[in-house]
């Protein structure tokens, strides 16, 4: 049972930071999308891309595009796909590693 409220908690913490995220750019059409979580995970897509940082290489599977996290997310919020607790790790890896680049101070 705990595990599809974890994996409806990282869509939700991935939501929230894209807003602070518009918010911070001062982009209020963008904080106030129904899509605003896809269009910061392109933005942060390419952004992460761009820096050459060392990254999991679960991060880095995202970022080469081999790894569909966008549609695990939003299948998992509505769910619509068997998972492990392995996945929600191996997801919940990926979900740090943006959330740091973002957001660590």
């Amino acid at each position: 049972i705990t595990l599809p409220i974890i994996s409806m908690s990282l869509r939700l913490i991935l939501e929230v930071a894209a807003r602070e995220y518009f918010d911070e750019i001062e982009d209020a059409e963008g904080a106030k999308k129904d899509t605003v979580y896809r269009d910061f995970l392109k933005i942060a897509n390419e952004e992460m891309n761009k820096k050459n940082e060392n990254y999991l290489s679960l991060t880095e599977g995202w970022l080469s595009s081999n790894n569909k996290f966008e549609a695990r997310l939003a299948k998992y919020a509505h769910y619509n796909i068997n998972y492990t607790i392995q996945d929600m790790l191996n997801d919940s890896c990926i979900v740090a590693d943006i959330l740091k680049f973002y957001f660590e101070k």
